[in-house]
């Protein structure tokens, strides 16, 4: 989706405190993506209020309001044309956290019975949720939990099948499940209440 027009970027640090808007970004390009990550991209001039802010890897943007429309900053370069320099900032939308974790399986101590693996037998959304919450919200190991990330309730959507996974990219695994069950997910930032939030998408 090009952005072109009027168009608010709200400005967070990582732990959702306000640092900044841009209003006046020479381009901004956000795109969804259904089954992965997705990402966006934003050119500014360095002198342009909220400049500073929006350059700081790991802060937060929200596209006019739209918690649906919001990622954190991965890259920063600034570039120079005839008309002067640039700032071209890159970023990823929220299922980017995916991207840094890997299916752990739990140990015998967790669970005797999984030998290696984490297996689930469910639904299509209870298998997503499953995955996403073991490695990012509810882990074993509380450490590789994502702050801020909380998952949305589960309403059992979607067609039963078994699932099992063990090492494997977070982002990798639910975007193979989620093409094979037809159903997408999201983190999408809920800045009023200083969270991200985890959900499935239902398929066209």
């Amino acid at each position: 989706e090009m952005t072109s027009g009027k168009c608010e970027i709200r400005i967070y640090d990582p732990d959702f405190n306000w640092v900044g808007v841009v209003s006046n970004a020479e381009s901004v390009q956000f795109n969804r993506e259904l089954y992965g990550v997705g990402t966006f991209e934003i050119h500014i001039h360095p002198e342009k209020p909220g400049a500073r802010e929006l350059i700081r890897r790991g802060n937060i943007i929200v596209i006019n309001g739209d918690g649906h429309k919001s990622g954190f900053v991965r890259d920063v370069i600034l570039e120079e044309d005839n008309e002067g320099p640039r700032y071209t900032v890159y970023g990823l939308t929220g299922q980017g956290f995916a991207d840094l974790r890997i299916t752990v399986p739990p140990n015998q101590d967790q669970d005797p019975n999984a030998l290696g693996w984490d297996k689930i037998n469910s639904n299509a959304e209870s298998v997503i949720k499953h995955y996403a919450g073991k490695n990012m919200i509810t882990a074993y190991d509380s450490k590789r939990n994502i702050p801020r990330l909380t998952m949305a309730a589960n309403k059992n959507r979607g067609k039963t099948f078994p699932w099992k996974s063990r090492y494997q990219r977070l982002s990798e695994e639910l975007t193979s499940i989620g093409m094979y069950a037809e159903m997408g997910y999201e983190i999408y930032a809920d800045a009023a209440n200083k969270r991200w939030i985890f959900d499935v998408i239902q398929g066209a």
